[in-house]
């Protein structure tokens, strides 16, 4: 059986300063990545915000068009009502008031 051998040098303890130096990369990394991610973030909202709002320039429909789909949609609740077996004394009717908004109005 051959003899222990020593090494001709003393292995170096290891120390944590290669470490520390890689915890320190890490977190400048993760520093300059939230930054980015912050401004890219900032940068799409302001986007958004200047090319997607809605605009106000006046009623999207007239008053006829919003006059005749209340009324169709009030007969289609009264065929409902009806068609369910209630009796037109049964049902209470809301008081018809007239309403605007901007220029707009309806009943």
């Amino acid at each position: 059986m051959a003899k222990n051998k020593k090494r001709p040098y003393r292995k170096r303890a290891r120390t944590l300063t290669g470490k520390r130096k890689n915890k320190g990369k890490n977190i400048l990394y993760l520093i300059a990545g939230f930054i980015v991610f912050v401004s890219l973030s900032i940068l799409g909202l302001n986007y958004l915000n200047k090319n997607l709002h809605r605009t106000n320039h006046g009623p999207r429909i007239t008053e006829e068009e919003l006059n005749n789909s209340i009324s169709t949609l009030d007969k289609k609740l009264n065929d409902t009502i009806s068609r369910a077996g209630f009796v037109k004394s049964e049902v209470l009717d809301k008081k018809v008031s007239e309403r605007t908004y901007n220029g707009l109005k309806w009943q």
